[in-house]
């Protein structure tokens, strides 16, 4: 029992505020691949507030029941769907299209919000999560401003929160226009953005160089390969080092050994799913895994000049510069240096 209980404490961050789950673009392949089974990963595990409303809304003419049979094939697709949990899960959707154009429908999506939050007593807290192309963040991010939606702790609204995914502009001069026109209508504390970097897989190997004098060199006759830092990213969390020591024996002879962290053979937890984690982080008010303005800014100010400079270069035929693994790098980059 106690073992259990400290599991959960540990997946679920306890007293989620009640809340209303917006999804604009809700029948696009985003919601139903990630969102919608994150969501319902998170009603199986008891992790969403105690009182929740999901809305979807999108361009596609539906009603909720054709929304909610899109849902479930959705999940019977992704292997996700539980039939036990299903049918009270389902009645917490609805669904409502939407053009992001259209002042009107944003209106109307405002009116029903409030008599669905009276409906679920979700106290007016809300998250609208864009999963939209880029090129409608700020358009629709307008809209919802203009319908009232982004208010915070009036007699009828609660928290509000805008969720949108990278990329976050094309480069540093729009990326500043798009922060400049969602500020409009949201404040920083309001927005959060997140970077694909979440639902993918990625592996960091750090090869420690040889140091230059080694004391054990005469006496082992054989050259020592360096050891090797292997650090694995979602969804297969893991650090590895990999170093040479003395084999059993008499002489001294040298082989690779391997210190090995799994995070899955070593957690009694089943893995959070990263957009479960998103959603999470949401609901609760964290913004410690998501993107700031400023560092949006600082990221393009360095990216654009490389990008102007590939786009504008007259000698591509000469490259890409070939290096040696763990060298300085091409003599070409010494051009690049001020």
């Amino acid at each position: 029992m106690v073992s259990e209980i400290l599991s959960n404490n540990c997946q679920v961050k306890n007293d989620l505020d009640p809340c209303a789950i917006v999804i604009l673009g809700a029948t696009g392949d985003l919601a139903s691949r990630k969102l919608f089974p994150a969501l319902f990963d998170l009603y199986i595990s008891n992790s969403l507030p105690s009182r929740f409303l999901i809305i979807g809304c999108g361009r596609t003419e539906s009603n909720d029941e054709k929304f909610r049979a899109h849902i479930q094939n959705a999940l019977l697709k992704a292997n996700r769907f539980n039939a036990s949990k299903w049918d009270v899960f389902a009645k917490s959707l609805f669904y409502r299209p939407i053009a992001y154009d259209n002042a009107d429908m944003f209106q109307q999506l405002s009116t029903d919000l409030k008599k669905l939050d009276h409906a679920f007593q979700t106290r007016g807290n809300r998250i609208f999560y864009l999963a939209l192309p880029p090129a409608l963040y700020a358009p629709v991010a307008r809209m919802i401003g203009q319908a009232g939606l982004n208010r915070e702790h009036t007699l009828d609204h609660g928290w509000s929160r805008l969720v949108v995914e990278k990329p976050f502009g094309r480069d540093l001069k729009n990326a500043v226009e798009l922060d400049r026109q969602i500020h409009q209508h949201f404040q920083e504390h309001q927005i959060f953005r997140i970077d694909h970097y979440l639902a993918k897989q990625t592996d960091i190997v750090i090869q420690f160089k040889e140091i230059p004098h080694s004391i054990f060199r005469k006496n082992l006759g054989q050259p020592v390969s360096p050891n090797r830092l292997f650090i694995g990213i979602y969804p297969k969390e893991s650090i590895r080092l990999t170093f040479q020591t003395k084999q059993p024996g008499a002489t001294i002879c040298l082989g690779d050994v391997t210190m090995d962290f799994d995070y899955d053979r070593e957690s009694t937890l089943s893995k959070m799913d990263a957009y479960a984690k998103v959603l999470i982080d949401c609901m609760s008010g964290d913004q410690m895994l998501f993107w700031r303005q400023d560092g949006i800014e600082n990221a393009w100010s360095f990216l654009t000049p490389i990008l102007d400079s590939c786009e504008n270069c007259s000698h591509q035929d000469g490259m890409p510069h070939f290096y040696k693994s763990g060298s300085l790098g091409p003599m070409a980059s010494i051009d690049l240096l001020p």
